[in-house]
């Protein structure tokens, strides 16, 4: 069980994104098959959420849904039929980039999401109830399961 703190959960886990409540179970596990690990969320209906800078444009990612957007980033949902080789490409090679940001997320209805104004904030989820949210570190091999329950 999590105590709430001042700061919530991050200074034990440093996260890309930000939530409005607690989850009800943090776990993080290693995973040496990334890539692997990816295609078996995506069969499970998990859907990536890909945040990335404005600028430069990326074709790659012209064909996907757009779940928001603000003058700075654009978030991308990228669902199992639209994954491809040149995805898990640009994931690798982003995920320090400033901005750049991706988890997983069982169901995305009902759920807001507010993007920074700048690459030193981090995304916002809000309205996650009886949800997960997963985090790959591809380069750490780590990923970091977040289970939010409607209380």
């Amino acid at each position: 069980m999590i105590e709430k703190m001042d700061d919530t959960y991050e200074n034990e886990f440093s996260l890309p994104i930000l939530t409005e409540v607690i989850p009800v179970q943090i776990s993080e596990i290693s995973e040496l098959d990334c890539r692997g690990k990816i295609k078996k969320l995506l069969s499970q209906d998990y859907e990536i959420l890909i945040q990335t800078s404005n600028l430069p444009k990326r074709k790659i990612l012209s064909h996907l849904h757009i779940k928001a957007q603000n003058n700075y980033f654009t978030l991308y949902d990228v669902s199992a039929s639209s994954y491809n080789d040149e995805i898990w490409e640009l994931l690798n090679e982003q995920q320090y980039a400033n901005g750049h940001t991706f988890f997983f997320i069982k169901d995305t209805e009902g759920i807001e999401f507010e993007l920074p104004q700048s690459s030193t904030k981090r995304l916002k989820v809000l309205n996650i109830k009886n949800n997960e949210i997963i985090i790959l570190r591809l380069e750490l091999e780590e990923v970091i399961r977040l289970i939010f329950s409607e209380l």
